[in-house]
């Protein structure tokens, strides 16, 4: 049976099929980030920030992510990593807040330990306005850690993360 766990892609891999499961893994966790964003206590900005991110807590650790949190619209932030509550300004929260559109990072240094990370942001909706934003970030060197969503019997390779890729997540072959 071959090893569907490995971290790194076997030799001959064709780039698409490693391609296809990157896709898969960030499309996944984006529909547990909408599944998330629909919760009353994630929409209700009347819960302190730190509350409501505290709230993902068990998925975090039942998906193994590094961190979930929730940023409002004036930067006050918490996570599942930091449980406390902080102020940030950033500019994809003006930019989420304005569009109601999800979107992926570029790596970036975490400020929290240095590591290279990449974040997705999820827009949350309450009455169809944009209320908060939660998000799930994780290191480059845990993507091949990350438990599948995909059923352990199919016949591709679940992690095809490079780890130390410096500049993108996906590389495409020269043709």
């Amino acid at each position: 049976m071959p090893d569907t766990f490995s971290s790194r892609p076997r030799p001959g891999t064709p780039p698409k099929v490693l391609a296809d499961n990157l896709t898969s893994r960030l499309e996944a966790t984006y529909n547990l980030l909408e599944g998330m964003s629909k919760q009353p206590l994630i929409q209700d900005t009347g819960v302190s920030v730190m509350d409501r991110a505290m709230s993902m807590k068990t998925y975090a650790d039942a998906f193994k992510f590094w961190m979930i949190g929730v940023v409002d619209p004036d930067g006050t932030i918490s996570s599942t990593l930091r449980p406390k509550i902080g102020k940030v300004e950033r500019d994809y929260i003006p930019r989420i807040m304005c569009t109601g559109t999800r979107e992926l990072s570029d790596p970036f240094s975490a400020g929290a330990t240095g590591e290279m990370i990449f974040t997705q942001f999820m827009p949350v909706k309450k009455d169809g306005k944009v209320v908060s934003i939660c998000f799930v970030s994780i290191p480059l060197t845990h993507m091949s850690r990350l438990p599948p969503f995909r059923a352990r019997t199919e016949t591709v390779i679940f992690f095809c993360w490079t780890v130390g890729i410096r500049s993108s997540p996906i590389r495409t072959p020269v043709n």
